[in-house]
């Protein structure tokens, strides 16, 4: 079928072009409600819990959590194994005001970072079960917030606040074959508490962000090369009370956190970096006030992923969002009877496919953890996908784009569109023209047949630089284009040229 912008109403343009831009772009991704299961008790008793809760996965599906005890003033580290949770002090008696600490796993080890004021110092600390054993990282007083990442062969990454006489600095810490070497990135006027945060890509590279105050913006920060950093603007915000950072397949840096948009309601936001520009600057759902907030996403899927959840703390309870067509609110009636004035500890099991969530109950005095269990993704009647031969194109490289298409059910018939994105324009598959077209295709019962979109075509020299380019994909009921009549899901394929 072939329809030009002149004789369609503006109704179906949009609505297509709505559903490409909404559901294509890689922040989406079909999910599920998530089965909160109840909670269970991790530490309970009369002492005060109080600061950020740690909660990290190792590869064996097992939970290493770091939380304070205000009462008798030390770390605690919580080792979740085979459903049972023992607990052990990570540190001695300490003074602490910022009650700042982070956790980061070496394989099954864990280890974090924590300022002791007494001594004076920032301080590392690891167990391999049988204690825990602290080192000095740096005796400088001061620190107020740290985020601590390892990589694969075993080398700390710390961002770190500095906060002396008024005076603020970011400084970021790594070690090399055991020397400590600290690196100044910027002066600060205020303290940002606990919004910064370091993940690193798959060469162990750092990836920064942070918020800064003085511009209220969500800023990252790259290593150019030793004491040489580069910071650049993630998004404008408000006041940013939370973000967390998390390095997808792929090395996409994505991040959640909440800005208080306007003066009447907070907004809890994601952005990625694509490897050109920081994407998917969308408001998940805002509220007048969010108290506390978590993140949990399936790093090893990539940003394809469906499997992206949050959960926030209102003045109405607690509620949880996953991703449908648009993200979706969902009440977490399991803790109906929790405080939301509290902290959260959110991660994603990658060995069991499940979202973890620790939660501190203020009245009752204790840590509460629950286990979540994404149902089903809604089965759609074709499987789309397009197969780009690379997503980087140099003069003389080949060019080659095809469409699979998988029917996993009955013989179907579908207008099927295929759009090239271009800094905003379409351009619509078989004529490649700007008008609204689409080709039909007829699909046996568990067939699986595959279209040349693209012929190989080698790229001409000169060929100036330039991307992020997008194609999308999507199939529908012959001569209709509406939601109801999407039988696909939308796929999109990203590429550039050098």
């Amino acid at each position: 079928m072939k329809i030009s912008e002149g004789n369609i109403s503006s109704r179906e343009w949009i609505t297509l072009l709505g559903l490409i831009l909404a559901l294509a772009l890689p922040a989406g991704g079909m999910a599920a409600e998530i089965d909160w299961g109840s909670p269970t008790n991790v530490l309970t008793g009369s002492s005060l819990l109080d600061g950020p809760l740690c909660l990290k996965p190792n590869a064996l599906g097992e939970l290493h959590l770091l939380y304070f005890n205000s009462d008798l003033n030390w770390i605690g580290h919580g080792y979740w194994r085979e459903d049972v949770w023992s607990i052990q002090p990570v540190t001695d008696p300490i003074f602490t005001t910022w009650h700042d600490y982070s956790l980061a796993l070496w394989g099954n080890i864990p280890w974090s970072v924590y300022y002791d004021e007494t001594e004076g110092s920032l301080q590392f600390s690891y167990t391999m079960g049988t204690g825990w054993h602290p080192s000095e990282i740096d005796n400088t007083s001061g620190a107020v917030a740290m985020r601590y990442a390892i990589s694969p062969t075993g080398n700390s990454h710390v961002l770190w606040v500095q906060s002396i006489g008024g005076e603020s600095g970011l400084i970021y810490t790594h070690d090399e074959g055991g020397d400590w070497h600290n690196e100044w990135v910027t002066s600060m006027s205020m303290i940002p508490r606990y919004e910064l945060d370091i993940a690193l890509d798959s060469s162990g590279d750092p990836h920064m962000v942070w918020y800064n105050p003085d511009l209220d913006r969500l800023m990252r920060v790259t290593r150019i090369g030793p004491h040489h950093f580069d910071l650049d603007a993630v998004a404008w915000t408000g006041t940013v009370y939370w973000l967390d950072l998390e390095m997808l397949a792929g090395d996409v840096p994505y991040v959640g956190f909440l800005d208080s948009a306007s003066s009447s309601e907070i907004a809890l936001r994601s952005v990625y970096f694509n490897g050109t520009e920081w994407r998917d600057d969308v408001m998940i759902d805002d509220e007048p006030w969010i108290y506390c907030a978590g993140m949990a996403v399936a790093t090893d899927e990539g940003i394809d992923s469906h499997n992206k959840y949050f959960v926030y703390g209102t003045d109405a309870g607690f509620v949880s969002l996953f991703r449908m067509d648009t993200w979706e609110r969902q009440p977490l009636t399991e803790l109906a009877d929790y405080p939301t004035m509290t902290s959260l500890g959110m991660t994603w099991i990658g060995a069991s496919g499940r979202a973890a969530l620790t939660v501190i109950g203020r009245t009752d005095r204790a840590i509460s953890f629950l286990l979540g269990e994404p149902g089903a993704a809604p089965a759609t009647d074709l499987a789309l996908d397009l197969m780009l031969n690379q997503s980087s194109y140099a003069a003389g490289d080949t060019l080659r784009l095809d469409l699979e298409i998988h029917n996993p059910g009955a013989n179907r018939v579908s207008d099927v569109y295929v759009l090239l994105e271009v800094f905003g324009e379409f351009w619509f598959y078989p004529d490649w023209s700007q008008s609204l077209d689409s080709v039909t295709r007829s699909t046996s019962a568990g067939a699986t047949v595959t279209i040349p979109i693209i012929e190989p075509v080698v790229l001409p020299a000169p060929l100036a630089a330039g991307g992020p380019f997008y194609f999308y994909a999507a199939a529908f009921e012959p001569d209709a284009l509406d939601i109801d009549s999407l039988i696909s899901n939308i796929e999109t394929e990203q590429f550039s040229f050098e």
